[in-house]
């Protein structure tokens, strides 16, 4: 009897599952970008390469680039998500093809960047009084990121104008925080 060895060729079956490999942080920066992976595996827990993978982002703004890749030999397909600018739920989805089980879904909410600018809040800028009284609505601000999103808790140093005019009527460099966006100030 005479034997020859046998070349068999296993392949990993069906996408049975798609889960994610790499998320969004806890809570990220409005406009930042961040990696995103799912891999794609058979009933058995085989990695699939090839596989097609498809990401959208479906809230928040946003973009994935790019919006399909093929899984790699470990089964993972990744991507950049570019969250939007406002702050809030930003979302994005991962699909595969032939993968009829549920889509993944990257959700974080987003935080406003750094301090980029401060401006008067409405009604508190062009007032007068007499010396020694105050204006009818106490001084206030803004503080917003980049994308005009309002920060809190942010210290807002005020004081009077160097001409001599007095035009604001705060202690002169006190130092004050915010009690909520687009609200007045506490010391």
């Amino acid at each position: 009897m005479i034997s020859a060895p046998a070349v068999v060729t296993v392949s990993p079956g069906a996408v049975a599952h798609l889960v994610q490999q790499t998320g969004l942080p806890a809570s990220p920066t409005v406009a930042s970008s961040n990696a995103i992976s799912v891999k794609a595996t058979d009933a058995f827990g085989n990695a699939i390469p090839g596989t097609t993978v498809s990401f959208v982002a479906t809230d928040g703004g946003g973009a994935v680039t790019p919006t399909t890749a093929a899984t790699d030999g470990g089964g993972i397909a990744s991507a950049s998500y570019q969250l939007g600018n406002i702050v809030g739920t930003n979302r994005a989805v991962a699909t595969a093809a032939g993968f009829t089980g549920s889509s993944v879904s990257f959700s974080a909410n987003t935080v406003a960047g750094a301090a980029t600018s401060a401006g008067p809040k409405p009604g508190t800028q062009g007032q007068s009084a007499p010396a020694g009284t105050t204006v009818a609505n106490s001084p206030a601000v803004t503080v917003t990121d980049a994308y005009g999103n309002p920060l809190v808790g942010v210290n807002v140093t005020f004081s009077t104008a160097s001409d001599g005019t007095g035009q604001l009527a705060v202690v002169p460099t006190k130092l004050c925080r915010c009690r909520s966006a687009c609200d007045s100030l506490e010391a």
